[in-house]
């Protein structure tokens, strides 16, 4: 039996807005990984997505939380994370520090 990539690997998602000129921040991609490097979490997998959807797609109706931040326009990081074993990262814990880290390297 083999193992699906849910079972092997934990997802990260980074949201970047995109600006009116389609723009996003620069480096997104670079202080991610380096964030992960130092941690020693392996990226399995990295994708970016340029999501093209107005606030009012998708349902919401324009009035959830996209609406609220007037984004129309976003680019998403997806991180497919295996621990240096290449195990998935079980522990909500280790979740959290990753979650933090990164969050503070995108902060600076």
């Amino acid at each position: 039996m083999t193992m699906g990539l849910d079972e092997i690997t934990t997802e990260l998602r980074v949201m970047a807005p995109l600006d009116i000129s389609g723009h996003t921040r620069p480096r997104v991609l670079l202080d991610v990984t380096e964030a992960l490097r130092q941690l020693k979490v392996m990226v399995f997998k990295a994708d970016i997505i340029t999501d093209g959807r107005s606030a009012g797609a998708g349902g919401e109706g324009g009035t959830g939380y996209a609406a609220s931040l007037g984004a129309t326009r976003q680019e998403v990081h997806r991180f497919l994370l295996t621990d240096e074993h290449g195990q998935s990262i079980s522990s909500v814990k280790d979740r959290k520090v990753i979650c933090n880290r990164v969050l503070g390297v995108l902060l600076q």
